[in-house]
């Protein structure tokens, strides 16, 4: 994340890196202030530390993108359903699951792992056209909504039950089927 806000900045677009989450390793994170600081970051990287639900909220309000430039093999990011039903477009690596969570052009952008440039090229894409902000916070909204929601997952739940073998749409789902005897 610092190399792409680096290269924003050469770039002449300023802009301001947030950590959010445990620390686990303060070494690391003094390596990052420390590479923050080489690369005249200075003030503009902050580290905020745990957040309860009421501070999340608040921050992706305030935020204009989400960055997710992680290279662990994730699962599928919870950070991105939760950016994307507050309005906020992600821009992501895409390793792991990352890809099941976003829709790539439409409700945010994935990126090569590794690739600095394309993610900073997102990044700045987003940040200077608030009209593709704007299409792509709301088609993310609605696309949580879509795959991620409550009533969504029920219906998904629901249909694989139908499914199933021997179950019949007026049954309860675990209930056992009387055997036809031919």
């Amino acid at each position: 994340m610092l190399k792409v806000a680096s290269l924003l900045q050469k770039r002449g677009i300023p802009t301001t890196v947030v950590f959010a989450g445990r620390v686990d390793s303060p070494v690391f994170e003094m390596e990052l202030r420390k590479m923050a600081e080489r690369d005249g970051l200075t003030g503009r990287v902050e580290f905020i530390g745990q957040l309860d639900a009421q501070q999340l909220r608040d921050w992706y309000a305030a935020a204009r993108v989400l960055v997710f430039p992680t290279c662990h093999h994730e699962g599928l990011p919870r950070i991105l359903m939760e950016c994307q039903s507050m309005g906020l477009p992600p821009v992501v690596y895409n390793i792991g699951g990352t890809s099941e969570g976003i829709s790539d052009g439409r409700t945010g952008f994935l990126i090569p792992q590794g690739n600095f440039r394309r993610m900073a090229d997102a990044v700045e894409t987003l940040l200077k056209d608030d009209a593709l902000r704007t299409t792509m916070s709301q088609a993310g909204r609605h696309f949580v909504e879509e795959h991620f929601s409550l009533p969504a997952l029920a219906a998904r739940h629901e249909d694989f039950y139908l499914r199933v073998p021997g179950l019949r749409a007026n049954s309860a789902p675990f209930e056992k089927q009387p055997e036809v005897v031919r």
